[in-house]
This record gives C-alpha cells, sequence and structure tokens, in this order.
C-alpha cells in the first residue's frame, strides 16, 4: 500500500520528466503521456531512496537494478535538474544537500516547501525570471559567504560587472565551518555550487583581502553589497572571558583545544550545538549540554532531532534541558534550574563551549553609508541567522540594483 502511494505521488513528476525529455509542446498529448507514466509505475521497478545525482541514477539504470529514478528534493533544489543532465551541464547542477530544512521540515508544520540552498523555490512568482539591469554596473561584494557568492552570482547573471571581496583564504563563510560536524559534511556542498558559479561567470574573486571602506571606494563602484557575516557572541556571565571557556566555533574551526570534561552551553537550540558536542564526543570527550528550554535542540528539525538524538545518546552526552549559566568560576561551572532556581555547581570542568549565537559584524555597512550610490546589505551583516535566509538576502540584493 505505501509503495502505491509513492507511485501516485510520484505519477506527476514523472509526467513532467517525459515532457521536459522528449520537448512536448503539445498539449493534446497529455493524456497519452500520463497513461505511459500509469504504466511506468505500475510495472517498472522504482528507486526513490535519497539519490540526487543523475551519474549515479544512470548507473543504478543501466545496471538493471532499477527502471526509474524517482527524485523529489533533488528536484525541489534543483528544478531543472533533468535538463541540466541531458544537456551535460552536470556542473550547473544545484544538488540537494540534505537537510530538510526547507522542505520536509516545512511541511510536517504545515508550511510552504522551500530550499535551504535555492532561494527561487516557493518564491517563483518573486525570484523565477532573472531580468538584466537596465545598464551594465560595476559592483562590489564583500565577503565571500553564501550571501556574498549569491549575490556576486545574480548580479553577474544580471549583466553586471562584480568584484568579490574576501578576507578568508577560501569561500565559503560559516557554512564551511558548519561542514566540519559529524554528518553535516554535505553541507559543503552549497559552498561548491555556489563558487563554481561565481568562477564561471567570470566574477573577479579576490581572496586574503581584509575589506575597508577607502578599499572598496577606490574601486569606483556603482553598488556595494556588504555581506561580511557575523561574529560569535559572548554573554556577560561572571567568568566567561576564562582561558578555558571557548565558542563552539573556535571548536569546529579547531582553533580551541579542549579539555576531557566539557560542558557546552546551547542557546541556539539548533543543530549548530548539538553538531558541535557530537564532534567533541566523537574526539573522546564527557559532554554534558546545558539549555533553557523544555529540551535541548529545540529547534532542530523534525525529521534530524531523532537521528541527531541517537547518535548522541549512543557516543555518551548528556543533555539537561531548563538549565542556565549563572557562572564559571575556574574549574567549576555554576547552573541553575530556570524553573525553581536550583542552584548546581559541575566540577572539575576543563573546558567550557557557549553557543551563545551571534553579533552582526556591520562596520564596514556603516562606514560607507552614504558614499556610494547604492549599497546593500546580506545575510548575517543584516542580522544573524540561517543559511536559507543569508541566501535569500543575497539573490534580493543583487536583484535590487
Amino acid at each position: 500500500m505505501l509503495g502505491q502511494y509513492i507511485c501516485a505521488a510520484l505519477l506527476p513528476m514523472v509526467v513532467v520528466v517525459v515532457l521536459d525529455a522528449l520537448r512536448v509542446t503539445d498539449i493534446r498529448l497529455m493524456p497519452v503521456l500520463v497513461l505511459a507514466a500509469v504504466f511506468v509505475v505500475a510495472l517498472g521497478a522504482w528507486q526513490t531512496r535519497r539519490i540526487v545525482d543523475p551519474l549515479h541514477a544512470g548507473r543504478l539504470v543501466a545496471a538493471g537494478d532499477v527502471d526509474v529514478v524517482g527524485m523529489t528534493r533533488a528536484l525541489i533544489a534543483d528544478p531543472d535538474l533533468p535538463r541540466k543532465a541531458h544537456e551535460g551541464r552536470l556542473d550547473d547542477i544545484r544538488t540537494c544537500v540534505g537537510a530538510n530544512e526547507g522542505c520536509i521540515d516545512r511541511i510536517y508544520q504545515g508550511k510552504p516547501v522551500t530550499c535551504v540552498q535555492n532561494p527561487t523555490t516557493g518564491r517563483e512568482g518573486e525570484l523565477a525570471d532573472v531580468r538584466p539591469v537596465a545598464a551594465a554596473k560595476k559592483v562590489v561584494v564583500v565577503g565571500g559567504g553564501v550571501a556574498g557568492l549569491e549575490a556576486a552570482r545574480m548580479a553577474t547573471l544580471r549583466g553586471c560587472r562584480v568584484v568579490l571581496l574576501e578576507k578568508a583564504a577560501e569561500l565559503g563563510g560559516q557554512v564551511l565551518v558548519a561542514a566540519r560536524a559529524p554528518a553535516r559534511a554535505e553541507y559543503a556542498g552549497i559552498v561548491r555550487f555556489l563558487a563554481a558559479q561565481v568562477r564561471k561567470l567570470g566574477v573577479d574573486v579576490r581572496l586574503g583581502v581584509e575589506a575597508t571602506a577607502p578599499l572598496v571606494l577606490a574601486e569606483r563602484p556603482d553598488a556595494v553589497i556588504v555581506a561580511t557575516g557575523s561574529h560569535a557572541y559572548i554573554p556577560p556571565v561572571p567568568g566567561s572571558d576564562g582561558k578555558h571557556v571557548v565558542t563552539d566555533r573556535d571548536v569546529l574551526t579547531g582553533e580551541a583545544k579542549v579539555g576531557a570534561n566539557v560542558v557546552l552551553v546551547d542557546d541556539v537550540h539548533t543543530e549548530e550545538a548539538l553538531s558541535t558536542a557530537e564532534l567533541l564526543l566523537d574526539q573522546g570527550k564527557r559532554v554534558e549540554v546545558i539549555s533553557p528550554l523544555f529540551y535541548v535542540g529545540q529547534d532542530v528539525g523534525v525529521t534530524s532531532i531523532a537521528p541527531l538524538y541517537g547518535r548522541l545518546y549512543t557516543k555518551g552526552v548528556v543533555l539537561t534541558p531548563s538549565t542556565e549559566l549563572r557562572a564559571v568560576e575556574g574549574s567549576t561551572v555554576v547552573v541553575a534550574n530556570v524553573y525553581s532556581g536550583a542552584v548546581r555547581r559541575i566540577e572539575a570542568v576543563d573546558t567550557v563551549v557557549l553557543a551563545a549565537g551571534s553579533r552582526s559584524t556591520d562596520a564596514l555597512y556603516r562606514a560607507l553609508k552614504g558614499h556610494v550610490a547604492e549599497l546593500h546589505a546580506a545575510g548575517d551583516c543584516v542580522a544573524p541567522r540561517g543559511v536559507h535566509q543569508a541566501i535569500l538576502d543575497g539573490t534580493r540584493a543583487a536583484r535590487a540594483i
């Protein structure tokens, strides 16, 4: 019965793929194609698990393992995947990274489908058309994270000449940091796609450049998009300036030296903190995660929380909800129940990891205000949020030029 439901759900997709592959434009052929699709679904061997690469799909069909490969999330990430594969443009495919943040998780919440990396999905009325600029402009984009990369890509597609300045030695920003955590390596695919596209489009990418207002203005830009991201927030808790107090970013980048006994303070409630905890557990650390909410990771998507909890508990994590950080006193961490106020002292702590969110790095935006004809901000520079919102900001900023 479940297989019948899956086949019925995939039937429209079969028709769409057939129409696209055959370049069918005559609507009178639709009944015939629907009937053909019914026979394919009814008689063929289907594979509808996570297959997002057309080459992988082709190998399965060629080997006789399946007759048809059904893709759902892969087509949410890139509806043009069949056409691009048919034309041999594999590098232009925006490959699904399996995040579920914009699609399945939102469906379970009764919300419209979006995509964590494709801002057009669910917003076709606003973003489907890429309209060229009336006159070519020189655009300087500051910041090579996903917001800046999408801004550079879209501005170039619209006919602008784009210079992208990034202070680090590689593109990707915080998404590459997040991808270092266990079970999150696919996140790096978001950066790979965007970075490959901006280079293919001929964007002037300059790495290792610390952008200042004079440097940007020296480029004589017609428009500037600032996407300088954010920096980790350190809450004003007694003892938070201790040498053994680090941030989750420090842990993920490998910059922090972490001892054997760790208390991780989760004030972001997403996978950010828990994936950091999992990395430390994989390194053999003993980790207790505290959170002021009803359960730790309360904002993690419904399709991700169960497998994440399964891995964490299997690796020995201690999760302590309804608890807030009061102070760090040397190797003692003072916490309290947020409802009763009951205080507990956690002794012999080697390292305290703070996952307390971020604050916008917007000094350059403020310095440029009033000095360029067009000035836009995108991503965490506006307000720290997630990957999807950063990319959405980037495309909207580039389309506003």
